[in-house]
C-alpha cells in the first residue's frame, strides 16, 4: 500500500470520531486512537454536547471510533492513528 494510500485512510478514520453518536450506538466494539484503548461501544457515555462527538471512556479524549465506521478496531491500525494525527503533528510533519 502507497504511502499516499495509507495516509488517506488515516484521513478518513479521523473524519469517524467527530460527530459521531450514532454510528457508535451501531458500534459492537469501540477504541481510541489517542489512548489505544479498545472497548465496547457501550461503555461510551461522555460525548461533547453540541456535535455528539463521543469521548474514550478511558482518556476522555474525543479519537473514539466504533467498529461501525467500517476501519479496523485493533491495537495496530488505533496506533497507526494515533502515529498519524498526534505524533507527526507534536513533530512540525504536515
Amino acid at each position: 500500500m502507497s504511502i499516499n494510500t495509507i495516509n488517506n485512510r488515516l484521513e478518513a478514520a479521523h473524519r469517524h470520531c467527530t460527530a459521531n453518536e450514532a454510528e457508535l450506538r451501531q458500534s459492537k466494539v469501540a477504541g481510541c486512537f489517542y489512548c489505544a484503548s479498545v472497548f465496547l461501544a457501550t461503555e461510551v457515555t461522555h460525548f461533547v454536547e453540541n456535535e455528539r462527538t463521543a469521548l474514550c471512556p478511558e482518556c476522555m479524549i474525543d479519537s473514539a471510533l466504533g467498529d461501525a465506521s467500517g476501519f479496523p478496531i485493533s491495537p495496530t491500525f488505533l496506533a497507526e492513528t494515533h502515529q498519524y494525527w498526534f505524533e507527526r503533528l507534536s513533530h512540525g510533519a504536515l
